[in-house]
């Protein structure tokens, strides 16, 4: 299917999820108004009595428009189709919503299915996979998190190590306070349990020590067993919460970002890009010096870029001097005194960046065999003076 095609269907799926989104806030109002919560005097039906029929609608429009992509998707690619898992997603996905419209009209209420039902319409995200081939940027960040898995693993298993050697360390130097009457009251060794008093609880805390708010995990100690607690979470939120984290962001990021590097659909999609781009370019300054507009530069047309500074910038973006392009409109001309685009085009390619190796070691070729010829030449015509 085409790119058009394809963003068409991401962007119905993005207006599908707003809509489903809008509906399960509407949902919630009704619960929050059948208990009672504060500030919930109303009901949807007074709210928004309109609610009903519009999310009825759109559940009938969004079905059959899916309904009819899968049948555009068939009749275009015929038995392919069931070859791809995301497809068979897709289709059950467009199934369980005809489904569920059947289920709602039965004499009785299958609540569980409905619900399981509803939720496997977020099964559709997961068409973003696929769109990822078509959209560049979702396509670099899908190739990302699948480098970053392997990183991730082993990050998270260094901090639990970390998190859990910590919760069983302070665990074992609370378990008598909690566990002597004569330590404090039982308020303050009940507070202290509530963070610290089995290992769950205990690990519960450390990670919200680590990546949420530290504060009253720390003050609960300080207030009811020692202030001595206050050194120990300030050296441990700064050797771990920053200085181990810093590194483990640090390495997460670089290895997903080597791994990217190297994958081949990425780097021959940047360098496409590049040079797609770099083409523009070039189309763009060869318009602009093009003032004849006969499709050809002749010198005086060149020479007049030295005094256009907007051109002088495109040259600079073309990682190209105003000397070179004098010298390269000599190199390209062919006796007519005038080069085309095509010609430009070749001649900058050539001409871009610095030498490498490989062009050196060409160049040295070449004049060794022209050398060879002359003395060959030298060698003939003094033979024949010889003679």
């Amino acid at each position: 299917m085409g790119p058009s095609f394809e963003f068409a269907v991401c962007l119905l799926l993005v207006v599908n999820f707003m809509f489903m989104a809008w509906q399960l806030q509407v949902h919630g109002i009704g619960i929050g108004h059948s208990i009672g919560f504060l500030r919930f005097d109303q009901s949807p039906e007074e709210l928004y009595p309109w609610a009903d029929g519009l999310f009825w609608y759109s559940d009938i429009f969004f079905a059959a428009v899916f309904s009819l992509e899968i049948l555009i998707r068939l009749v275009v690619i015929g038995r392919a189709f069931w070859c791809h898992i995301l497809n068979w997603i897709d289709f059950l996905v467009v199934s369980a919503s005809w489904i569920e419209f059947f289920a709602e009209a039965l004499p009785f209420s299958p609540t569980l299915f409905l619900r399981m039902v509803r939720l496997g319409k977020l099964l559709r995200a997961l068409r973003v996979i696929r769109l990822s081939r078509v959209l560049e940027s979702l396509h670099l960040l899908l190739k990302c998190i699948v480098a970053s898995l392997q990183i991730f693993f082993w990050s998270v298993v260094l901090l639990i190590i970390i998190q859990y050697c910590a919760g069983m360390t302070i665990s074992y130097m609370l378990s008598d306070y909690m566990s002597d009457a004569s330590r404090g009251s039982l308020q303050q060794r009940q507070e202290v349990f509530r963070y610290y008093g089995t290992f769950s609880k205990t690990a519960l805390t450390m990670f919200e020590v680590l990546f949420a708010n530290w504060a009253p995990a720390c003050r609960v100690l300080v207030d009811n067993v020692s202030e001595w607690y206050s050194i120990a979470f300030i050296l441990y939120r700064c050797c771990v919460g920053f200085a181990v984290l810093n590194v483990v962001n640090a390495v997460f990021v670089q290895s997903t970002m080597r791994v990217a590097s190297v994958d081949e659909e990425l780097v021959a999609a940047e360098k496409a890009k590049a040079q797609a781009a770099y083409t523009r370019r070039v189309n763009a300054l060869f318009s602009e010096a093009d003032t004849s507009g006969n499709g050809a530069l002749d010198l005086e047309e060149c020479r007049r870029l030295l005094d256009h500074p907007q051109l002088q910038l495109w040259l600079h973006m073309l990682e190209l001097d105003t000397p070179d392009l004098v010298g390269l409109f000599h190199m390209l001309d062919d006796g007519k005194g005038e080069i085309s685009l095509d010609d430009l085009q070749e001649g900058l390619k050539r001409m871009k960046g610095v030498a490498k190796s490989l062009d050196l070691n060409k160049l040295q070729h070449e004049v060794a065999k022209l050398h060879a010829k002359v003395d060959g030449l030298g060698i003939q015509r003094a033979t024949q003076l010889c003679l």
